[in-house]
């Protein structure tokens, strides 16, 4: 039987045998059951993969929640230690504690002071500082936002408080402060409910200072009470921007229970009946498990904050986190029946199949390209709404053509005003005008710039670094300026206080020197104005300006630790005794080793009594291997200590003082020396030094 199909020219149709016809349908038949079990098995391993996948992404997500509270948690530790440091560290602080550790078997005296005069020597000094440590406790407890603190000595016995009422120690708080002690490092207590709000207690060793250029041993600890209340509540409110269904629990290990702090109840905690995690694991891992709020499924994975016995539980509904992955299974189960039906329209009708094909993976194509413009727009104004920072583009003539939301709010202005404003609208005249300059200044180098200016918002100060940088379009035309405004009101405050805090130690360790060797009195002084005068003839730049100015005031710290004897002996020292004082400028360098000058403080007064020569001490350093900062210190130590009497000697003139530094060219740098004495008669006429010769003729 002829198989083939032949074509009527009176119809223009296609006709085919029965044979041929039924081979045809049995094919397409089996086509059809071939693409409907592909379609099955690939709708399976699509939805498993889909599933895998969602898991996947809800485990990172609740991981970087997970990491990224445990990590606030612990800047937020850090940050109280690093402010609690600032008192125990503190060298004053730490001599009192040390002189209160000695009389740790009895410090009752410093509670209740006797009058019969039966106390030590040490103990009344001791004692004699009780009102200004006291003081120091109070006004750093009150500075720092503590709730209160208190300072205990190595026995437990508490010998500063503040408030100075308080309650008697607890046996939680003796068992920190013993771990405290031995450890040598921070502790921290539980959470405990206190007026209202939930406190813990932070236990801050204080090291020996007497321990070398590394004290290791804690000597007393320092008992900082804090509010815990607002950071907890921070972490557990509810964020608008977090997905249905996700909530952050906090979980707290006391002793061998485990308890959930929920800050809004009265109890302020709950307990619960099992272990959030394995024992001693600090994490947990992601799986699916009830809630610890009730019998709701959740995905839940948690993770332990460092130091503490706390755990960050992150959760989210199954049945919310799932509502994507149904949503993809009606989908793709509507996908592949529609795909099969495609597939068998294809085998009766192949052309329609191929150009309905081609039509649609071309609107299929422009569809997932609309999609992503629209995902990568969100994503885009997701992040410029969240940013931190004032985010400003301005036209060539300074008016405001785009701003983002966290600029709308800083301003107190809708967005339709303030495009058309410029700086002086929005800032004030003064503000503006200045704003102004650096937008010139920018568009002249044709470049980003970076400038400092201080901006009032709501009657507010504010300190904001701004970046501006030219802006072009996509034919590379400048078109305008983009500014970002960053707030740094806070680190500039912060910076003020170190600074002042550290002018008040410098100022403190001075006169502690001055008391000890009288004949210093004045001397750092006189060598910091010195220093003041010869910064512009000797073209110092402002940080080398200011290294030997600080250098200057500290230079002779460390003769604190020389024996008195020694600097006050008249004649002429021994070998010995000699080594033994040039030990200052090690004790000098010990001291000042623990405190972030920022600029080369430390080894300009390390190699302040070093000459060109090699002749000098303590690393018999020479010629350009001392740094100018302590060879322009060197000039003025020796200057300052030769026109001041001492105690084997008178003082010299000031003529005889630089005879004896310009003979001593192997020693002292020249050009330093020139600069010094061409100074000297202005110096004389403002009075701040005078010449002993003269002063004595006129006597």
């Amino acid at each position: 039987m002829d198989n083939t199909c032949t074509l009527s020219k009176e119809t223009n149709t296609i006709s085919c045998p029965m044979r041929f016809k039924s081979k045809s349908i049995m094919l397409c038949m089996a086509l059809i059951v071939l693409i409907v079990i592909g379609s099955g098995i690939f709708l399976y391993w699509s939805l498993h993969t889909k599933k895998q996948t969602l898991e996947n992404e809800i485990s990172g997500h609740l991981q970087t929640l997970a990491a990224g509270h445990a990590t606030m948690i612990s800047a937020w530790l850090d940050g109280l230690v690093l402010q609690g440091k600032r008192l125990t560290d503190a060298d004053v602080f730490r001599l009192y504690a040390t002189s209160v550790n000695t009389q740790a078997e009895d410090i009752s005296a410093l509670v209740t002071p006797d009058s019969d005069d039966r106390n030590s020597t040490e103990m009344i000094d001791t004692r004699a500082q009780q009102p200004l440590m006291q003081k120091m406790l109070e006004n750093f407890t009150a500075f720092s936002g503590f709730i209160s603190a208190r300072a205990i000595n190595s026995k437990s016995i508490p010998f500063l408080s503040a408030p100075q009422n308080q309650l008697p120690l607890s046996a939680e708080q003796k068992k920190s402060i013993h771990q405290a002690l031995s450890l040598a490092r921070p502790v921290y207590s539980s959470l405990r409910k206190a007026d209202e709000r939930l406190v813990m207690d932070i236990f801050l060793p204080v090291l020996d200072l007497s321990g070398g250029e590394q004290p290791s041993t804690a000597i007393a600890i320092c008992i900082f009470t804090v509010n815990a209340t607002p950071k907890i509540n921070s972490i557990l409110s509810l964020d608008p921007h977090r997905k249905q269904g996700e909530r952050t629990l906090l979980v707290e290990k006391v002793y061998d229970t485990f308890r959930e702090v929920v800050p809004w109840i009265p109890q302020n905690f709950k307990d619960l009946s099992s272990d959030p995690a394995p024992a001693g694991s600090r994490e947990m891992t992601f799986q699916t498990m009830r809630s610890l709020q009730g019998d709701t499924r959740v995905y839940a994975l948690g993770k332990k904050v460092p130091d503490l016995q706390w755990w960050i539980i992150e959760e989210v509904e199954t049945a919310t986190a799932n509502q994507t992955l149904r949503q993809s299974m009606l989908r793709e189960i509507i996908i592949s029946v529609l795909m099969t039906l495609i597939s068998c329209l294809t085998l009766i009708l192949a052309w329609w199949r191929i150009m309905e094909r081609e039509r649609s993976a071309i609107a299929m194509e422009f569809k997932n390209l609309a999609d992503e413009n629209a995902r990568q727009k969100h994503f885009l104004d997701s992040i410029n709404a969240t940013v931190p920072e004032l985010i400003g583009l301005k036209d060539n003539t300074g008016k405001y053509t785009y701003v983002n939301q966290t600029f709308v709010s800083a301003v107190g202005r809708n967005v339709s005003e303030i495009q058309g404003m410029d700086d002086e609208a929005l800032f004030g005249f003064d503000t503006g005008r200045k704003l102004r300059e650096s937008d010139h200044q920018a568009l002249a180098e044709d470049g980003a710039i970076s400038t400092q200016a201080t901006i009032f918002l709501h009657a507010i100060r504010h300190i904001f670094q701004i970046s501006k940088i030219p802006f072009r379009n996509e034919n590379n035309e400048r078109t305008g300026i983009l500014c970002v405004y960053r707030d740094i009101t806070k680190e500039a405050d912060n910076e003020v206080r170190a600074q002042k805090l550290l002018t008040q130690t410098t100022q403190a360790l001075v006169k502690a020197v001055e008391m000890t060797d009288p004949y210093l009195a004045g001397h750092s002084a006189l060598m910091k104005t010195l220093s003041l005068e010869m910064g512009t003839p000797l073209d110092l730049d402002p940080q080398e300006q200011q290294t030997i100015e600080i250098a200057a005031t500290l230079s002779q710290i460390g003769k604190l630790f020389v024996d008195r004897k020694l600097l006050a002996k008249p004649g002429k020292l021994t070998d010995t005794e000699r080594k033994a004082m040039e030990q200052h400028v090690a004790h000098a360098a010990s001291i000042l080793k623990g405190i972030a000058f920022d600029l080369p403080v430390r080894e300009t007064i390390l190699q302040s009594n070093e000459f060109l020569d090699g002749s000098g001490y303590p690393n018999g350093l020479a010629g350009e291997d001392i740094m100018r900062s302590a060879r322009v210190l060197c000039v003025l130590n020796t200057f300052c200590a030769l026109i001041h009497p001492r105690s084997y000697r008178s003082a010299m003139s000031i003529n005889a003082a630089l005879d004896i530094l310009e003979k001593g060219s192997s020693r002292y740098d020249q050009d330093i020396v020139h600069v010094l004495k061409n100074l000297i008669p202005d110096l004389t006429a403002k009075g701040i030094i005078a010449d002993q010769e003269k002063a004595s003729q006129l006597s």
